[in-house]
């Protein structure tokens, strides 16, 4: 009975191995078609202000001119600059229809890295620049609340946000806000001072994970796990004939 029990766990533990390994041949398949809509987005020319209603901007180039609204600035938690904690600032980017000069969509800007001591905003210390400002940058996709992770309140006002979710910045700031965020690269005018430090932001993850490793591992297990018990059945079954 007890040898019974053995062949269906060890027949349990390669059928899993072996259902793990497909899983991550069925990822690696849809982190290829990720990718491929990544990179022709990044290769895709810049996009403006007058786009950012369009459903899916993310890993588009921008460049626009717009004005900072400080007084809705918020600090994006926990954020490293090397080995250092620290906060990123995001600051909402106002456009003008040219069209019938009305406020349209407004875009979120990280504009960077600043201390843990820097924990009111707007971030004295690292204001932008006022008045008309030229910027460029990548659009990244929104972040939405998922899975048991922190979260930000619901409603209410914020100084400090969890993640970049448009929609709950829009709900803050009070005014309709692009479903994609801007990285900064560059602004003219340009930041005075040293800080918010842009410089982690200018790189941007094209592949995904390394699934066909995953798959490769897991179908690796369910071989050994085989062959192993295998050799350890004709082990016993030799060491009882010889007895």
């Amino acid at each position: 009975m007890r040898r019974i029990a053995t062949h269906v766990l060890v027949a349990v533990l390669v059928a899993a191995f072996v259902a793990l390994g497909l899983w991550q041949l069925a990822r690696r398949s849809e982190s290829s078609r990720a990718t491929a809509e990544r990179a022709a987005a990044l290769a895709a020319p810049p996009v403006g202000p007058t786009d950012l209603a369009d459903a899916d901007l993310a890993y588009r180039h921008f460049e626009g001119v717009g004005v900072y609204d400080v007084g809705n600035e918020l600090l994006l938690r926990n954020r490293t600059r090397g080995f250092t904690n620290g906060n990123h600032v995001l600051t909402p980017l106002i456009f003008d229809d040219a069209d019938d000069n009305s406020p349209g969509l407004a875009l979120i800007v990280d504009r960077g890295w600043v201390p843990l001591e820097m924990e009111d905003v707007p971030v004295a210390d690292a204001a932008p620049p006022d008045g008309p400002v030229a910027v460029s940058g990548l659009l990244m996709p929104a972040e939405r609340p998922r899975g048991i992770g922190p979260r930000d309140p619901a409603s209410g006002p914020l100084t400090k946000v969890f993640r970049v979710d448009t929609d709950r910045i829009a709900v803050h700031a009070g005014y309709p806000v692009a479903n994609v965020y801007l990285v900064l690269y560059e602004q003219d005018p340009a930041q005075g001072g040293d800080l918010p430090d842009a410089g982690d932001l200018h790189s941007v993850q094209v592949g995904g994970p390394p699934h066909l490793s995953y798959a490769i591992q897991w179908f690796s297990f369910a071989i050994i796990t085989s062959v192993g018990y295998v050799v350890l059945l004709r082990r016993r079954a030799a060491s009882t004939t010889s007895a």
